[in-house]
C-alpha cells in the first residue's frame, strides 16, 4: 500500500502556506481522479471524494470554480474551515486509485458473501462500466442497484428463465412482485424494461 500523505500542519509553517501545500496536492488528486473516470472499469472515479471535493469548491469559489487552490481566505475561521474540507478530501478513501480499489474490492467480499458468487475485481469494474449500470447510478444506489442486479442473475438460472422474467416485468400499472420488498421491486422491474442493456448484462453473466 502507498504511503499516505501526511496532511498535517507542519512546525514553523504559516497557516497560508499550510493551505496551498495541501491544495495543491488535493487539485493534483482530482486531475488524476479526471483521468482515471475515463479509463475502463473506473467510471466511478468521480463520485465519491471527487464529487464532495467538487461540491466544497463551488461553496468556497462559485459554480465556474474546479480546483482548491486558489487565493487564501483572508480571515482565519474561513481559512481553517476551508484548509478541514481539503483535509476531509485528501483523507477520503476514494481520493486515489489505490483507495478506490479498495473500495471496489469490499464491495466484491460483500457481493460474492451476499449471493455465493466468485466475481473478481475485473467483473465488478465491467459492471461499473456496463450500460445498465449507467443507466441505474444516477436514480438509485450503488448497493441498491447491485442488490437488484443479484436477483436478475439468480433467477436468470437459463435463457428461458430470464425470458420469462423479463415478461414478467411490466411498463404500466402496478409493479409486479419480485422480492416483496415494493422499492427493491421497482427497481428490478425497471431495470428489466431496459431491454438492450439488461440482454448485455444477462449474456455477460453467461460468460463468467
Amino acid at each position: 500500500m502507498a504511503r499516505q500523505y501526511d496532511a498535517n500542519q507542519r512546525p514553523g509553517e504559516s497557516l497560508e502556506s499550510y493551505y496551498h501545500r495541501i491544495a495543491k496536492v488535493a487539485d493534483q488528486r482530482l486531475v488524476r481522479l479526471e483521468k482515471l473516470a475515463i479509463m475502463e472499469g473506473y467510471g466511478n472515479a468521480d463520485q465519491w471524494a471527487y464529487k464532495r471535493a467538487m461540491r466544497d469548491i463551488e461553496t468556497w469559489s462559485g459554480e465556474n470554480a474546479a480546483r482548491f487552490n486558489t487565493k487564501a481566505p483572508k480571515d482565519k475561521r474561513s481559512l481553517q474551515a476551508k484548509i478541514n474540507d481539503i483535509k476531509t478530501f485528501l483523507g477520503s478513501e476514494s481520493s486515489t486509485k489505490s483507495g478506490i480499489q479498495r473500495v471496489y474490492q469490499r464491495r466484491l467480499d460483500s457481493i460474492n458473501t451476499t449471493y455465493g458468487t466468485k466475481y473478481q475485481v475485473d467483473d465488478l469494474m465491467d459492471l461499473f462500466d456496463s450500460a445498465l449500470w449507467k443507466k441505474m447510478e444516477h436514480k438509485y444506489s450503488s448497493d441498491e442497484i447491485l442488490k437488484a442486479i443479484g436477483y436478475i442473475k439468480d433467477n436468470s438460472t437459463d435463457d428461458k428463465a430470464f425470458e420469462a422474467l423479463k415478461a414478467k416485468s411490466t411498463m404500466e400499472g402496478k409493479t409486479p412482485k419480485f422480492t416483496g420488498n415494493k422499492f427493491q421491486d421497482k427497481l428490478i422491474n425497471e431495470m428489466l424494461q431496459q431491454e438492450e442493456a439488461v440482454d448485455a448484462m444477462y449474456q455477460y453473466f453467461k460468460r463468467i
